[in-house]
Parts: structure tokens; sequence; C-alpha cells
């Protein structure tokens, strides 16, 4: 009886350092699992974390482009303004030019038609000169001219 005590107080021993080894690898089992959970929420963070840093730095780089087409654009802007007015300016100059050469050119022609009709003038007076000599040409002008305004001038 005492053996069989004491081999009952063994398989009871046994079995209490088995149950005590079980609980210790599930105890390693859990913290190994929990470490593992950790450790891919760590690697889940860091990946955030380089993808946040990546988005910054690619809205930085846009910044920088976006304000470096801004000064093209503003320098493409200004050297578009000098030359449309530099373009405009020519413009005027050209129309004032033509406007002016037009405005010569009618002041000839003006000219050019008062000394025709002078020049006509003179002849016609010229011609009145000669003709007093005989006086036929001078009443046939005269009648001539009191039938164009309806007859109202008499010959004198």
């Amino acid at each position: 009886m005492r053996e069989q005590k004491e081999e009952m107080r063994l398989v009871e021993e046994a079995r209490l350092i088995r149950l005590e080894e079980e609980k210790k690898l599930a105890d390693e089992k859990f913290r190994q699992e929990r470490e593992r959970q950790l450790l891919e929420e760590l690697e889940r963070r860091k990946r955030r974390q380089a993808e946040l840093a990546a988005q910054k730095a690619r809205k930085k780089e846009e910044e920088l482009q976006r304000e470096e087409l801004v000064k093209i654009l503003e320098g493409n802007n200004r050297k578009l303004k000098r030359e449309l007015e530099r373009v405009a300016a020519k413009k005027l100059e050209t129309v004032n030019s033509s406007l002016q050469r037009h405005l010569q050119c009618s002041t000839e022609e003006k000219r050019e038609r008062e000394l025709i009709s002078m020049t006509q003038q003179m002849a016609k007076l010229m011609q009145l000169q000669r003709s007093r000599a005989d006086p036929a040409p001078w009443e046939r002008l005269q009648s001539r001219l009191s039938e164009k305004s309806g007859g109202s001038r008499t010959s004198g």
C-alpha cells in the first residue's frame, strides 16, 4: 500500500509537472502569438508612417512644382504683355503713319483740285478777257448763264 501511495504520489506529481509544462508551453505559445501580433502591428504602423511621409513629400514636391510653374507663367505673362505692348505700339505707329500719309495725300489732292479749279477759272477769265474784244462770245456766255439760272439775269 505504501508503494501504491508512493506510486500515486509520483503519478500525481508527474501529472502536475506535465500540467505545469503544458501551461508553460501554452504561455510560451501565447507570448509568441502576442509578440507576432505586436510585430505585425509595428510593421503596419511603419508602413503607414512611410506612406504618410511619402505622401507629405509628394505634396511638398507638387507645391514646389506648382510654385515654379506659377513663376514661369508669371514670367511668360510679363513677356507676353511686353510683346503685346510692343506689337500694339508698332501697329499704332503703322496706323498713324498710314493716316498721316493718307492725310498728306488728301491734302495734296485737295491742293491739286484747288489748283486745277483756279487754273480753270484763270483760263475762263483769260478767255473772257480775250472775248471782250469780240462782244458776240460774251453775249452768248451771258445768254447761257441766263438760261441756266432760269432767266433771272439780264444782259448788261
